[in-house]
């Protein structure tokens, strides 16, 4: 049973008498799930009550809490017998009382071991309230603490900002480092090995300067802090591998780079990784980060679909082409093969040979999917085909890559050429890997997974990619995650659903009772936003409306008042993309940035430097982009983000929630479209003194039954229906 206790009306504020704690939490008892009880109390009350609470049995509850002024800071309550001992700049810290709550709670998921699910609206300052707590818990109990995020944005911040601030700001000395894929650093001895060998192609002659210029000059060694973007086909060749790397015996073991941040990886105190990067651990036995004994998920709301892509897999003709090209290119006459000088011609001879059987078998397979399906189906070139049944098309791959590494293996096998044959080992150990991916889609074998082909239009052709994941990972994730780690705490901005968990819960794999949290911004959304939801708009599930059109023209009305400064988020990339051509061609005089045509961290920084200035973007910039001040002031949402219907993984979720009888839309799609909203809706408010308005296109959040929980999810603020209203907020 969940309950959830609010406390507001602060001006009004009456003392609790102790001797009412006892019918306090006999009332909260006797409610059923998320009955709301609006009961004042103060800071020292409400401990009080939840102690009680404890004692009677109450095993957990969700509190939204405002707590009454105090001077208490994250600081005073995480290292109370070392506060006087910090400077003057934290006791000046601006009082948040849901700061102070969310501290709290995980002060006790860590102290009792326990698992946390809180949630903290925008502006509470969550990533100090748990970094506090985390940092003082592994000081205390020697160990580590991991720290994932799903956006490079939020590890960022917290390795350049919020963990440099808290260790200025305590008394001791704690060590934290960022966690990266070993694959992101450059190897040394592949690099200068590959050069001697001529292994890279006349044309990569510039790259390779530059390269070696970085690598003295570099102190991390990782591809990130490259000055330019690496070709995929050559940064593969350079990079560190796990297979082939020499550990202490490598020549160059006191230069490198991956062992040097392995060192201090290996002494810190706090981590910090991303969630691909968690599961990437997990499933290698634990081998790639050293051991923690509390993990804190931070964006905690991308769980699930970081577990599900990687517990399932995928590989694309591109692959293919990458790695038989790395083997050998006839068009640059460079490759692996070309660099083996112990060759008599034939054998030289025979190996290309084997190679373009590959090529050609490879080329013939993905063609025969591409070009099949697509007439078949009927569907665009940038689209997903779920795969229902086992696809009668044979692997025509398998035997000839089979012949190719057989091959391989005897010529290197006696070879001198050691680094080489590790190289050409490591060849062919990826070509395996991307034939069993085929070998197990057309299989078709695992239950409860959902096969589909995914296809992009490119310049160098249409990318197809056959993808298979499981539709349920809560028994995995509960068996690996939730009953090996503990503590394990899970906070976002949106991780419930109309205030509750159970959504998340259900999806992870939670079964017993668990502390739970929710404290609301302390932003004043009342006074500082509007949403504007256009009367007289189409619904949008209406094939046959004119709900583009008429959204453009809303589009339009918005710009021309607001001139720029607007982020406009849409839901499907064809739309952005139609969007996006009229919209240059009517206006100009304005920058017009798309998603598609530049990186995300460039097109932010645009958007950020010029008053005119429209944004237009799909997915990712949902969430984990930060934009605060005058630089944004108009959010658009040109639909409410449901799931696309025929999405092969969304359709076959919701087949699997309607066989186990229940109703897929409530279950599975409305929760799922109120976070990303939530998401969405976060962009504008940043800081206490942003203003703006977001403009909600989509009539069904007001005309449909399942649009109060869209709008009751939301911050509170004011909804208007003339763009004139919403503009006052500028007032």
């Amino acid at each position: 049973m969940q309950y959830l206790l609010i406390e507001d009306n602060i001006d009004q504020y009456v003392p609790v008498d102790k001797k009412e704690y006892e019918e306090i939490v006999q009332a909260i008892a006797a409610h059923k799930k998320d009955a709301v009880l609006n009961i004042r109390v103060n800071r020292f009350d409400l401990d009080n009550i939840i102690k009680k609470s404890k004692k009677m049995g109450v095993k957990y509850q969700t509190f939204i809490v405002e707590i009454t002024n105090s001077s208490e800071n994250v600081f005073s309550i995480v290292f109370p017998d070392k506060y006087d001992d910090f400077g003057s700049h934290v006791k000046e810290l601006e009082y948040r009382p849901q700061q102070i709550a969310f501290t709290k709670a995980v002060m006790d998921s860590f102290a009792n071991k326990t698992h946390l699910l809180a949630e903290a609206g925008t502006g509470v300052g969550k990533s100090l309230a748990y970094l506090a707590p985390a940092v003082k818990w592994a000081k205390d109990k020697k160990t580590k603490v991991l720290i994932t995020t799903h956006t490079k944005t939020l590890q960022e911040q917290l390795i350049d900002k919020d963990l440099p601030f808290l260790k200025k700001t305590v008394d001791f000395d704690f060590k934290f480092e960022l966690c990266v894929g070993s694959g992101n650093f450059i190897c040394i001895r592949r690099f200068l090995k590959n050069i001697r060998v001529s292994l890279f192609p006349d044309n990569n002659a510039n790259r390779i300067k530059q390269l070696e210029k970085w690598i003295n000059q570099t102190c991390t060694g990782l591809n990130s802090d490259l000055p330019f973007e690496p070709e995929h086909s050559l940064w593969y060749q350079i990079n560190r591998d796990s297979e082939i790397c020499h550990g202490r015996s490598c020549e160059y073991f006191n230069q490198c780079f991956y062992y040097k941040r392995k060192k201090l990886i290996n002494d810190a105190d706090i981590l910090v990784g991303n969630h691909h990067l968690f599961f990437a651990n997990l499933a290698s036995g634990n081998k790639v980060l050293p051991q923690f004994d509390a993990v804190v998920f931070d964006e905690a709301h991308t769980l699930e679909d970081s577990a599900g892509s990687f517990l399932g897999n995928n590989v694309a003709n591109f692959q293919f082409d990458y790695l038989l090209d790395s083997f050998f290119s006839a068009k640059n006459k460079s490759g692996l093969w070309k660099s083996v000088k112990k060759l008599k011609q034939k054998q030289f001879d025979e190996g290309v040979s084997l190679l373009e059987a590959v090529k050609n078998y490879s080329d013939s397979f993905f063609s025969e999917i591409i070009y099949g399906l697509i007439d078949k189906e009927g569907k665009a070139k940038e689209s997903k085909i779920r795969i229902k049944e086992k696809l009668s098309i044979p692997n025509c791959i398998d035997l000839p890559a089979q012949n190719l590494i057989n091959f391989l293996k005897g010529i290197m096998g006696n070879s001198s050429e050691e680094s080489l044959a590790e190289e050409i080992g490591v060849f062919c150990s990826r070509l395996m890997v991307q034939v069993d991916v085929v070998n197990s889609f057309l299989a078709h074998s695992l239950s409860d997974y959902v096969y589909w082909i995914e296809f992009r239009d490119t310049k160098r052709g249409v990318r197809c990619s056959l993808n298979y994941a499981p539709l349920d990972i809560s028994e995995q994730f509960r068996s690996k995650v939730l009953d090996e780690i503990t503590p394990a705490l899970f906070v976002s901005a949106t991780l419930s659903v109309n205030n509750s968990f159970d959504f998340l819960k259900k999806n992870l794999g939670f079964q017993e009772a668990v502390q739970e949290l929710i404290v609301d911004s302390p932003f004043n959304y009342q006074k500082n936003a509007i949403m504007y939801v256009p009367k007289n708009m189409p619904d949008p599930s209406d094939e046959d409306s004119d709900y583009w059109s008429k959204a453009l023209e809303q589009v339009k009305l918005i710009i021309d008042r607001m001139k720029g400064r607007t982020l406009v988020l849409f839901t499907s990339y064809s739309a952005m993309k139609r969007a996006n051509y009229v919209l240059k061609k009517d206006y100009p005089e304005l920058e017009i940035l798309c998603q598609t045509e530049k990186p995300r961290s460039i097109l932010i920084e645009e958007f950020k430097k010029g008053d005119n200035t429209i944004l237009l973007a799909t997915n990712t910039f949902w969430q984990g982009i930060d934009i605060p001040g005058e630089d944004l002031r108009c959010v658009v949402v040109w639909k409410l983000p449901f799931l696309v219907p025929d999405d092969p993984f969304a359709e076959a979720k919701m087949e699997l929630i309607k066989k186990n009888g229940g109703n897929s839309f409530y279950e599975y799609q409305v929760p799922r479209a109120i976070t990303m909203l939530r998401q969405g809706f976060g962009r504008l408010i940043r800081t206490k003194d942003d203003i703006g308005i977001v403009a909600v296109l989509d009539p069904r959040i007001l005309t449909k039954s399942y649009g109060a929980r869209f709008v009751g999810a939301l911050p509170k603020c004011p909804i208007v229906s003339d763009f004139d209203d919403a503009m006052k907020i500028f007032d």
